[in-house]
C-alpha cells in the first residue's frame, strides 16, 4: 500500500481542464445569483430570528447556525448577502478539504482530481444548489468534512503503525463539537469514528489512549448549552425530534410511501449518476492507506447514518437531507471513482438541468405554475418585498401594538423584511416563537395580522375580540398570479393556549 497513487489513472481527464473549471464557474455563478436574487426562504428567516433572541439553543435544532447569523447581522446589517455569504465562505472551506485530499492521493497532480471534484459536488443538486439556502447543511457539511479531515489524519498515522498526533485527534473532536451544535445528525460522525476503532484491529490500540476519551468528552461537553436549554424546558426539542412530530402511527404503522420515498428522493436529489460512485469506493481495495481509512470510516458513518433514517421512514416521512453526514465523506473521492465519462457527463447534464429548474423556479418564476400545478415550496419564496412595503404602510396606519401572524413561515418572512425581531407568530403548534413570546404580557394589546391568501383566519380572530380585514396584495410575475396577503387589524388580544404539538 503506497502513499501516493498512481496519476496515470486519473491524468486523461485534465486534458478538459478548461472545460472543468467553466462549469465549475456555471455553478457558482448559480449560487451567487442565488445569494442576491432570491427572497428568504421561510426557514432561512426563521432561523434569523433565531439569531435576533440570543440563547443557549432552540427548539428546532441546536444553536451555532443562529449565534453566526446573530453575528452577521451585527456586523453587516440585515440582508440577503449577511443571511448567505456564509454558504459561499463554507463552500470554500470545502474546497480547501478537496484540495488537500487531492494532494494526497496524486501529489503534484492534484488537479486531476480536484477540478472534477468541485464539479461532482456542484453538480449535485443537494451539495450544490441546496447548500446554497441558509440552513443548517450548509455548516454542517463544512464541519463534519473538517472533523473528518483530522480524524483520518488521526486514524491513517495509527493504523500504520505509526505515532499519530494528538493535536490532529483534539481539532477533530473540537470541529465534531461545533458540528453537533449545528445539527444533532452531527452524532453520526463521532459514532462512527468509535465503532471504526473498535472494529479494526490496527486501530484498537488506540482504546488504550487516554487523549481518545479526553477528545470525546471535549466534543460531547460543546453540547452543555444544548442539553441546558433542554433541562430549562423539559427536554422539548429532543421531544420534538424523537416523538412528537413525528404522526400518530410512529413506530406502530407502517407508511410504505415514506420507505419508498427516501432513497428515491436521496438516489435523484443527491444524483443517480453518483451511486455507481458509492458502490465502487465502498467495494474496491484502494491504493493508498489513507484512502482504504477513510473508506473504512466512510462506510460506518454511511451505514449508521442510513440505517437509522431508513428505520425512521418505515413508520414516518424522512427528509433526504436529514441523511448527509452519510454521505459527505465520500465525495472528495467522487472524482476518482466516478469512472466512464458518460456518468461524469450525465452527473454535469443532469446537475445543470435540476439546477437551473430550481434557479428559474426560484427567482425569476415558479415553474410549477406553467405545468398546472403550483407548488407552495416555490411560490413561498416571492413577494418579501411588497409583503414590506404593505405591512409598513398599515403599520403607520393603525400604530399597532405589534405585528403577527399565524404560521412562523409568514411571520419570519414579514420580520426579516421589516427588519423587526418583534413580529410574532400566534400558533397553535409549539415553534421557537413560543419560548420568546410572554402572552400575558400583551394581554389586551391591538396588533396588525397577515396571512397568506391561503390560510383560515378562524384561529388567529379567536385570540382578539375584533377582526377586521384593512387590505390584501397580491404577487405576480409576467401575469401569473403566484401568492397573496390579507392583512387585518385585530383589537383586544385575549390569547388561548397552543392545542398540540405537531
Amino acid at each position: 500500500m503506497t502513499d501516493l497513487a498512481s496519476p496515470s489513472a486519473v491524468a486523461p481527464r485534465i486534458r478538459h481542464l478548461g472545460l472543468l473549471q467553466a462549469i465549475a464557474a456555471f455553478f457558482i455563478i448559480v449560487k451567487i445569483v442565488y445569494v442576491f436574487r432570491v427572497g428568504p426562504i421561510a426557514d432561512e428567516a426563521y432561523y434569523w430570528m433565531w439569531g435576533q433572541h440570543p440563547d443557549l439553543s432552540y427548539f428546532d435544532h441546536p444553536p451555532l447556525q443562529a449565534w453566526l447569523l446573530g453575528i452577521s447581522e451585527a456586523l453587516f446589517g440585515r440582508s440577503l448577502i449577511a443571511l448567505r455569504w456564509m454558504t459561499l465562505a463554507s463552500l470554500a472551506g470545502i474546497f480547501w478539504i478537496f484540495h488537500l485530499w487531492a494532494k494526497r492521493l496524486v501529489g503534484d497532480n492534484w488537479q486531476t482530481l480536484f477540478w472534477p471534484g468541485i464539479v461532482i459536488y456542484l453538480a449535485s443538486p443537494t451539495f450544490g444548489f441546496f447548500t446554497s439556502l441558509a440552513f443548517h447543511d450548509y455548516l454542517l457539511l463544512f464541519l463534519c468534512l473538517a472533523s473528518g479531515h483530522f480524524f483520518l489524519n488521526f486514524l491513517t498515522a495509527a493504523d500504520a503503525g505509526d505515532k499519530p498526533r494528538h493535536r490532529d485527534l483534539y481539532v477533530a473532536a473540537f470541529l465534531l463539537g461545533l458540528a453537533g451544535l449545528t445539527k444533532y445528525n452531527a452524532v453520526f460522525l463521532g459514532l462512527g469514528v468509535f465503532f471504526y476503532i473498535i472494529a479494526k484491529p490496527s486501530l484498537r490500540r488506540l482504546l488504550a489512549d487516554p487523549h481518545l476519551y479526553l477528545a470525546a468528552a471535549i466534543a460531547i461537553g460543546m453540547q452543555s448549552p444544548v442539553i441546558i436549554w433542554n433541562l430549562s424546558s423539559d427536554f422539548s426539542s429532543f421531544k420534538f425530534h424523537l416523538a412528537d412530530r413525528h404522526t400518530s402511527g410512529w413506530l406502530t404503522t407502517v407508511n410504505w410511501n415514506s420507505l419508498i420515498d427516501f432513497p428515491a428522493a436521496s438516489a435523484f436529489l443527491i444524483s443517480p449518476f453518483l451511486v455507481p460512485v458509492f458502490v465502487r469506493f465502498f467495494l474496491k481495495r484502494h491504493e493508498t492507506r489513507f484512502e482504504e481509512v477513510a473508506k473504512g470510516l466512510a462506510i460506518w458513518v454511511f451505514w449508521l447514518s442510513t440505517a437509522t433514517f431508513i428505520l425512521v421512514s418505515v413508520f414516518d416521512w424522512v427528509f433526504w437531507w436529514w441523511n448527509l453526514v452519510g454521505y459527505v465523506l465520500v465525495m472528495p473521492f467522487a472524482a476518482k471513482h466516478m469512472g466512464q465519462r458518460f456518468l461524469f457527463y450525465g452527473h454535469v447534464v443532469f446537475g445543470a438541468l435540476v439546477t437551473l429548474f430550481l434557479l428559474i423556479s426560484y427567482a425569476f418564476l415558479p415553474l410549477s405554475i406553467l405545468m398546472g400545478t403550483p407548488d407552495w415550496r416555490q411560490t413561498r419564496l416571492y413577494g418579501w418585498e411588497e409583503l414590506r412595503d404593505q405591512l409598513l404602510i398599515v403599520r403607520e396606519n393603525y400604530q399597532p401594538d405589534f405585528i403577527a401572524s399565524e404560521t412562523p413561515e409568514v411571520a419570519s418572512v414579514a420580520g426579516f423584511a421589516l427588519d423587526d425581531p418583534n413580529v410574532m407568530a400566534l400558533t397553535e403548534r409549539i415553534t421557537q416563537f413560543h419560548y420568546w413570546w410572554d402572552k400575558n404580557a400583551h394581554v389586551g394589546q391591538d396588533a396588525v395580522v397577515v396571512l397568506e391568501r391561503a390560510d383560515n383566519p378562524g384561529f388567529m380572530a379567536s385570540q382578539f375580540e375584533t377582526f377586521t380585514p384593512v387590505g390584501t396584495i397580491d404577487i405576480t410575475r409576467f401575469g401569473y398570479w403566484i401568492n397573496g396577503f390579507d392583512f387585518y387589524y385585530a383589537e383586544n388580544y385575549q390569547p388561548t393556549a397552543p392545542a398540540s404539538r405537531t
